[in-house]
């Protein structure tokens, strides 16, 4: 083979190899998923607004998991967007009613399930065994988007005014990492319903915190959680009195016994004053008498 052949068919493979890298990094570059990269408190007057537009352009699903989720003007947004026929599923830790009153975490509780809203509370307050906590913070939107990062959604992340936290916020548009933090949600619910059951019926219903009813009630036409309370009742492990527990407190029939509990305390109590009243007198005459005699 000549030498001028040789060089010919040198440089026509170094041609083609350098075309099969050039397309090869372009396919790998159309394939990376579009990110965006936020830190506060330097995008504090923005980072409110892109949240609300990432919301805003929902078409079918927003899921939900943040430890503490407080601000008003979001959960105002999210009502917005279910009116609209959008699915949007919460999941936050129980930590989020720190700083509220009884009053506010049922407003709160109310808003959310009144509007058709799936809510979840992950009890790491109550249940005693839990050594953590539901620390995650992300949204995903429409399977396709994912939002995550070191901040809350509370008004010190997201608010103009009264953002101060140092954060980072995290958007990949990538539909293979919404389906990954999707599997994460679903798991995160599974988890909480399954301490529910548990915890209804293992706890005496005037020990459970006032906000379990109200979320296990708007779980009754959830199909997983009825094959699982099903589960639990036919389970020949579980004694008679938590499937009674279990029964009683997902059939509503518990409020009037805690009313006529709290009767029978206060009867209690009256009748110990009382007693206690007519000991006194008695002490009294009695030490009075001894005195004139």
């Amino acid at each position: 083979m000549s030498k001028s052949r040789f060089k010919c068919i040198y440089y026509i493979l170094f041609f083609i190899t350098i075309q099969f890298s050039i397309v090869t990094n372009s396919v790998a570059l159309m394939l990376r998923p579009k990110t965006e990269l936020y830190f506060l408190p330097e995008a504090q007057k923005t980072i409110g607004k892109r949240l609300t537009d990432l919301i805003d352009s929902a078409q079918e699903s927003i899921f939900i998991a943040v430890y503490w989720l407080t601000d008003p003007s979001l959960i105002k947004k999210l009502i917005e967007v279910r009116k609209k026929g959008i699915d949007v599923q919460i999941v936050v830790d129980e930590s989020t009613f720190n700083f509220m009153q009884m009053d506010s975490i049922s407003l709160f509780i109310n808003k959310l399930i009144n509007n058709d809203i799936k809510l979840l509370i992950f009890p790491s307050k109550v249940v005693k065994e839990i050594q953590g906590i539901m620390h995650n913070k992300f949204i995903i939107v429409d399977l396709k988007i994912v939002w995550t990062g070191s901040g809350n959604f509370t008004k010190s992340v997201l608010s103009p005014k009264s953002a101060k936290n140092n954060e980072n916020i995290l958007i990949f548009h990538s539909p293979r990492m919404a389906l990954d933090f999707m599997d994460h949600f679903k798991s995160i619910k599974d988890e909480i319903e399954d301490l529910y059951i548990d915890l209804i019926a293992t706890t005496p219903y005037y020990q459970l915190p006032s906000w379990l009813s109200k979320i296990t009630h708007s779980l009754k036409e959830d199909y997983v959680f009825s094959e699982k309370v099903k589960e639990y009742l036919k389970d020949p492990h579980n004694n008679h009195l938590q499937k009674t527990y279990l029964k009683n407190y997902l059939n509503n029939s518990f409020p009037k016994r805690i009313s006529r509990f709290k009767r029978s305390r206060e009867d209690d109590i009256q009748d110990s004053q009382i007693k206690q009243d007519i000991k006194r007198k008695r002490l009294a005459r009695k030490s009075s008498l001894e005195s004139f005699l």
